[in-house]
């Protein structure tokens, strides 16, 4: 069954390669992130080949792409982790400069980062995880501090769960704990790689539900990463898509899915094939079951 995109607002639509707008272009003060001719090469492996990607500020940008298509790549050097070996990458209009330590720790105090493990600590409580960056980054008292982390735990469904260690958890209430930790401190900007990855189908529409409510209250610009094609449509404003190094598509969802790219079309199509495999599996075995 072809996937079917639920309605979303029409805004103006940017691309990588090709360009058409629905609504008056962008103003650069109205960006909140900002990608230009970003190549990277690992060896004689070219990951990133010029890719270029715009972010909205208070919009959800969600890139999809295969797997080692350079998603995590892109995300690792927008926060500094990894130097570009060529092109420029602003927050909030601020260069990512890799190297310059201190312009970082500055800049990365405007971040709320999901990363795809979750990556909590496992010696300490889900609450001692989720106060760990307002004792790094703040003087808030510790009673002040209680107060934020219960309100986190409360925004991601988690009250009544901070006394337990990360082990006491399923994994989607894992990935809830690192996405409580990540906006603690009500960043201006989240990142979030893979959100979903290694989550049931039932988790993962519980998850997707949870980032949008919470980006929600938060007014925060997100860029998402991912290759779960349901997951992004429940969460994005816009849509690109990473392939062969660069940006070839990014639109409002309902255009992305009409986008005539062929990369575009054909990870639409790989998608709904793997979804209605996966449909039909268990139909298959009831079918080729033994009879009584």
């Amino acid at each position: 069954m072809p996937f079917d995109v639920p309605r979303r607002k029409t805004i103006h639509l940017r691309r990588g390669l090709h360009f058409a707008a629905t609504m008056a272009p962008v103003l650069m003060s109205d960006l909140a992130l900002s990608i230009r001719g970003v190549k990277k090469r690992f060896g004689d492996h070219v990951v990133l080949d010029g890719a270029d990607l715009d972010v909205e500020r208070g919009q959800t940008c969600v890139v999809l792409g295969q797997s080692g298509s350079g998603k995590t790549v892109l995300l690792k050097i927008l926060i500094g982790l990894l130097p570009a070996d060529e092109g420029v990458v602003e927050i909030d209009g601020e260069p990512v400069i890799h190297g310059d330590d201190a312009r970082l720790a500055e800049l990365r105090k405007k971040l709320g980062i999901l990363f795809q493990a979750g990556a909590l600590f496992d010696s300490l409580s889900v609450r001692d995880n989720i106060a760990f960056p307002l004792r790094e980054r703040t003087k808030l008292s510790e009673k002040e501090i209680a107060q934020k982390v219960e309100r986190a735990l409360s925004l991601v469904r988690l009250a009544g769960h901070g006394h337990k260690f990360p082990g006491e958890l399923s994994g989607g209430m894992q990935k809830r704990a690192a996405f409580a930790r990540a906006v603690v401190l009500e960043p201006k900007f989240l990142l979030l790689d893979e959100p979903t990855a290694g989550l049931d189908p039932t988790t993962t529409e519980l998850i997707t539900d949870e980032l949008v409510a919470v980006k929600t209250t938060l007014g925060s610009t997100t860029l998402a990463i991912t290759y779960n094609l349901q997951s992004a449509f429940r969460m994005a404003d816009t849509i690109a898509l990473l392939h062969q190094g660069r940006i070839v598509a990014h639109g409002p969802p309902n255009t992305f899915k009409r986008d005539p790219h062929p990369a575009v079309q054909r990870f639409l199509k790989d998608w709904n094939e793997r979804e209605d495999a996966a449909a039909a599996a268990p139909a298959q075995r009831v079918t080729s079951a033994p009879g009584p």
